[in-house]
């Protein structure tokens, strides 16, 4: 059952206070951020007034991340933003490998359409060196995102798009323990990825690309054992208690 925390959640002043989509892209902001961590139940009152729109207007957005992954919703249980288990964080990278080793192939056979990569990569370099977690993803984001657009198939993007809010969650689970979350990480682990695609070899290419996600699943993996092993800790000392 998911933790009942009560985050310091912001509530800025929505451009489309009328309709659900400002609700969930400011929600998404702030899940992808860190500012609302996993576990965090919403509270539907409390959302709705602090943005100041409508209870439709508000479920309307809950409803759109419930569908994208980046929330959880049960019977008689509300909304929460989900911890991934190990099961599920082995299944999204596999599958987001899957995507992104398709468009690496074709990246690599189509040099005209890196492009796009390409000007993702530049704008990710123009991040200052103090740039914080949350930019540094979106800049991380939007190369990847801009890779598998490059391959030319608006099905992939959109399935890829669904499987991003669930491994992200994953990274801003483990952001503590990412070696690679700072610009400078992020431009020098990207620039290793473009020189491959750049050489044409469409094999190593897609090679590359699942070798890229690695620290990021170890990292994430790493935080959810430990939260586990914590979990089991806590209950063997609750137990211990009792039987005093």
């Amino acid at each position: 059952m998911a933790a009942d925390r009560r985050p310091v959640m912001g509530f800025p002043t929505l451009d489309r206070p009328s309709t659900g989509d400002a609700v969930a892209h400011e929600l998404t902001r702030q899940i992808l951020d860190g500012s609302i961590p996993a576990g965090t139940r919403l509270r539907e009152v409390e959302l709705a007034e602090g943005f100041g729109v409508s209870r439709q207007s508000l479920r309307a957005g809950l409803a759109q991340l419930v569908h994208e992954g980046l929330l959880r919703r049960e019977p008689h249980k509300g909304v929460w933003v989900p911890r991934l288990t190990a099961d599920e964080l082995d299944d999204v990278y596999r599958v987001r490998a899957m995507f992104e080793a398709e468009a690496a192939r074709f990246v690599a056979e189509h040099p005209h359409a890196l492009a796009p990569v390409e000007a993702a990569f530049e704008r990710m370099c123009a991040l200052t060196d103090d740039a914080d977690w949350g930019t540094t993803m979106a800049a991380h984001l939007e190369f990847h995102l801009a890779l598998v657009d490059a391959a030319g198939s608006a099905r992939l993007s959109r399935a890829y798009r669904q499987i991003w809010s669930e491994a992200w969650l994953g990274l801003v689970a483990s952001r503590e323990r990412a070696a690679e979350g700072t610009p400078r990480g992020q431009v020098e682990s990207h620039a290793a990825l473009l020189a491959v695609f750049r050489s044409g070899d469409a094999d190593k290419s897609a090679q590359a690309v699942r070798e890229h996600m690695q620290p990021g699943l170890r990292a994430a993996l790493e935080d959810e054992h430990e939260r586990h092993a914590a979990g089991d800790e806590a209950a063997g000392h609750s137990t211990t208690s009792s039987s005093a």
